[in-house]
């Protein structure tokens, strides 16, 4: 006789089976991954709020302990809800680095349960369980966030999403005090989990309730989810509006300034669809690195489902799968470079740093369409789809999975607890001063030079501290200027016995001290903007329990909306548990194994797949042999200016290497000897000091092309280089360098989308087919006599002759006083070879003479045949006569000083 368990019994047993899989490897190995600063950081902050609890402030706003104990406003400003959940538990007994572990478990299993709760009001229980065991062995989510990048509060906002998703649908579709409280709490908590995801998570729930505005057309649902949204952020405005009114007080530019441009964080689409082969090799020494991919079982996810919108029955189902691919499609489109010119367009997204952030969002969209995919088949027939989504999401994490046997990439650390003492002694040893990688807490004024010990310290006072929100300080033996060891904020108060101002190096001062015998007591009073975030939170409270009592007094049945789908068969249910079952069992069974899973095995000194290339060896007895087994073009053989080249290198060690290394890669021109696109921060792991030469080592590399590099055909060359810039020598080589393959660049069209422009336009035809869109001049501060000039040429329909370029600068009095002619682009390719219809950007430095005095200058620029001497005079447009005289571009130049420094 069968025995059939309830479908909800099904359910807890898949969501816990899930939950082992993606936790499993955290509790196997005792510790944390620790390689990352942001792991030990977040262990510090909550580590200083557990500190708080003991001393009566449950919710700090200052860290005291941080910047040599100059303190600053970190959780005044940074989300502190997984810091404020980890604390609780280390307060009740349990180890600081497991209690970080149980909150995160715990947040697995409640958003496996969101993710199933939330599709159900639509799908089949196969079809949620498919997408539920989608989400949450999603590559990104886990291997860039949990294992190896260490942003657990981020990875916290990204488990909450469903769970919102679920409590405002359910809202929507029924009155209850159950709801209501539900949408409040998970929409509070997710504001507090991670600044930059609750904004997105804002975002999210927004396009969400725009589109059950559209499906349902169902005023009062609408009204109580925008209700309950109101009543969460007045719940929550205790945090978010003093963390937002209050950032001119601190160093927050610093993301923008420290991060580089967000172009550069754009993952490409052959990162996008990368996959990870489960199959790994004894023989190679990488340890595993985070993934940068959407994962192959979310790519076929997402196909099935927009596909299944053709055929699959029901229009809810078919809408719902429909918007959520597009919703995946649309943020993957976000996190590559086609989304450039809505990154340029608008500046409030710059403060999401990392395009690649929307790539964490993405998988959320892939599950209604999943669901959709698996509820297309037939009753009897849908437990097979679900089933290869659910082996397909184990498959893709495989090699994550055993840490015991597989080197991962960050050593595992047990931590205890962790003390003030500790944290101090920590900021300096990974440079994470105030728990932060940027310094954006720094408060306004303060002098990191001072901080860090390069500018000596002002004479003042240290403070003894009861608790974060309150310190004393002895005045007695100092007379004013009174300093206080502390960074100055005006959220601290001295009360009616003295005043507090900002100081020297950005330090707090004491004025108008009353009585200086007696200590002087300071507490953290707040900003305004604190305390009307304080009231409005308690008015969030007193809304959430009046609604309750609304609902549960005047609970209505029988509405209409989004309505439970109707349950189905619970042997789909069952398959599934069995398959996350067999998976569970086959991982630990490979995990009591004596190697683990690795099953490929390379012979000694050869790779066991075919690579480009002929081995080249490197190095000598004296520094180490390396040998060079082969390479792999990640990207395109013909990128274009502003591309990436991705290649990935092949290392065999022969000997020890006394020395770390790095491989460089460069786009070289032999008959020049010139680089025009160079990358020399290849980061091996492990450093070659400890490589094994029984093993090979697999280096991935991405080399960034200038926007202005010419198109044409280049050598690409690498090697290894020491951290003093010396080359691993390679026999028979002038230069050390390997000749890899040609690299041809391909052109750029001119036009609306071209990239870049010149800063000065100043259009002008030739009679030679060239014309000229304008010029930029740059220089910098620190080489004041050196500029760079940008000629840009569109070509059209080719020029026929060689042309140079003259560049003459002329004094006040119509001298010569410098003169920088050459052919174009250095000689790399001569005028009547370039491409038609094509962008060529041509890049000159122009060392000035020091001798200049200061005073106006002019440059005249023009183009003449090195062997006729025949000029080819410009013929500029109407409206830029003044940028051209006789058939030359002029171009002002200031030099403000004798030295030659240009304005």
């Amino acid at each position: 006789m069968s025995i059939r368990l309830p479908l909800g019994l099904w359910v807890i047993l898949f969501i816990a089976l899930l939950a082992i899989v993606v936790a499993g490897p955290f509790w196997q190995i005792d510790g944390i991954p620790v390689q990352t600063r942001d792991v030990l950081a977040h262990l510090h902050r909550a580590a200083a709020i557990e500190r708080s609890f003991e001393q009566g402030v449950y919710w700090p706003r200052w860290f005291p302990a941080v910047y040599n104990e100059l303190g600053a406003p970190a959780f005044h400003h940074y989300s502190p809800g997984l810091h404020w959940m980890v604390a609780a538990a280390h307060r009740v007994g349990v180890r600081l680095d497991q209690a970080l572990e149980l909150v995160m478990t715990t947040a697995v299993v409640l958003s496996g349960f969101g993710v199933y709760a939330w599709l159900r009001f639509v799908f089949s229980p196969a079809a949620c369980l498919a997408a539920a065991s989608l989400y949450l062995l999603h590559p990104v989510l886990l291997t860039r966030t949990v294992y190896f990048g260490g942003d657990y509060p981020q990875m916290l906002a990204l488990l909450l999403l469903p769970i919102c998703l679920w409590a405002f649908t359910a809202l929507h579709a029924r009155s209850s005090a159950r709801n209501w409280i539900a949408a409040i709490l998970s929409f509070a908590v997710l504001v507090v989990s991670h600044n930059l995801m609750a904004m997105a998570g804002v975002a999210v729930l927004f396009f969400y309730w725009l589109m059950l505005a559209a499906g349902y057309r169902k005023p009062d649902g609408l009204v109580r989810c925008a209700g309950a949204a109101a009543v969460a952020a007045s719940l929550s405005a205790g945090f978010w509006l003093p963390a937002l009114a209050d950032l001119p007080l601190v160093q927050f530019e610093n993301t923008q300034e420290r991060h580089g441009h967000f172009s550069q964080f754009f993952l490409h689409w052959w990162q996008l669809i990368g996959f990870q082969s489960p199959i790994l090799d004894s023989r190679a020494g990488n340890p595993l690195r985070h993934l940068n991919t959407f994962g192959a079982a979310t790519w076929l996810a997402l196909a099935a489902g927009l596909l299944s919108v053709l055929f699959a029955t029901g229009r809810e189902r078919r809408v719902w799968g429909l918007v959520g691919g597009l919703f995946t499609l649309a943020m993957l489109a976000m996190a590559s470079p086609i989304s450039q010119p809505v990154w340029e367009a608008l500046p409030g997204l710059r403060i999401f740093q990392f395009p690649s952030r929307f790539l964490l969002i993405a998988p959320l969209g892939a599950t209604p369409a999943a669901a959709l995919a698996v509820d297309a088949w037939g009753e009897r027939r849908r437990w097979l789809t679900g089933l290869a989504l659910v082996a397909a999401s184990s498959l893709v994490l495989f090699p994550y999975l055993f840490p015991a046997h597989t080197p991962m990439f960050s050593p595992f650390r047990a931590v205890e607890r962790l003390t003030a003492e500790d944290t101090r002694a920590y900021e300096p040893l990974g440079n994470v001063w105030g728990m932060t990688s940027l310094n954006e807490f720094l408060v306004q004024g303060a002098d990191m030079r001072v901080v860090t010990g390069e500018l000596p310290e002002p004479a003042a006072v240290r403070l003894t501290w009861r608790s974060p929100h309150e310190a004393v300080a002895d005045l007695s033996s100092q007379e004013a200027p009174r300093l206080l060891r502390l960074h100055y904020h005006p959220g601290w108060s001295a009360g009616e016995r003295a005043k507090l101002t900002p100081g020297p190096v950005g330090w707090a001062q004491v004025t108008e001290l009353r009585d200086p015998a007696q200590p002087l007591m300071i507490r953290w009073e707040g900003t305004v903007w604190q305390r009307w975030g304080e009231r409005l939170s308690l008015l969030g409270l007193l809304a959430t329990i009046a609604g309750a009592l609304y609902f549960e007094l005047g609970r209505r049945k029988g509405e209409s909306g989004v309505n439970a789908a109707p349950n189905s068969s619970t042997g789909a249910a069952g398959a599934m548990v069995a398959c996350a079952l067999l998976f569970v069992a086959a991982r630990f069974a490979l995990n009591r194994s004596p190697q683990g899973p690795f099953l490929r095995h390379s012979p000694p000194g050869q790779l066991a797949f075919a690579v480009r290339g002929q081995p080249a060896t490197l190095g000598n007895a004296a520094a180490g042999e390396v040998t060079l087994l082969g390479w792999e073009l990640l990207s395109s053989a013909a990128p274009r200016p502003g591309d990436s080249i991705r290649m990935r290198i092949y290392w065999q060690p022969e000997s020890a290497l006394d020395y770390d290394y790095h491989t460089f890669l460069h786009l070289y021109t032999p008959s020049l000897q010139r680089s025009w696109a160079v990358e020399n921060q290849g980061a091996l792991r492990p450093p070659t000091r400890v490589w094994d030469p029984n093993k090979y080592y697999i280096e991935t590399i991405r080399l960034r092309l200038p926007t202005d590099i010419p198109p044409a055909t280049y050598t690409l060359v690498a090697g290894l280089v020491s951290s003093a810039g010396e080359r691993l020598p390679i026999p028979g080589s002038a230069n050390d360098l390997v000749h890899l393959r040609e690299i041809a660049v391909a052109p750029t069209r001119p036009g609306f989308l071209q990239q870049p422009r010149p800063d000065v336009v100043a259009r002008a035809n030739t009679g030679d087919g060239l014309r000229l869109q304008g010029y930029d001049l740059l220089s910098a501060p620190e080489e004041p006599n050196r500029l760079t000039l940008r000629l840009f040429w569109e070509t059209g329909d080719g020029a026929a002759n060689d042309w140079t370029t003259y560049i003459h600068l002329i004094d006040a009095q119509g001298n010569l006083a410098a003169q920088f002619d050459g052919p174009a682009l250095a000689g790399l390719q001569p005028t009547n070879r370039w491409h038609r219809n094509a962008l060529y950007i041509d890049r000159r430095q122009l060392n000035l003479p020091t001798e200049l005095s200061a005073g106006d200058y002019l440059f005249r620029v023009g183009l003449y045949s090195l062997g006729s001497g025949e000029r080819l005079p410009f013929q500029p447009d109407d409206n830029v006569q003044g940028h051209f005289e006789h058939g030359q571009l002029l171009i002002p130049l200031h030099i403000a000083h004798h030295t030659g420094a240009p304005d």
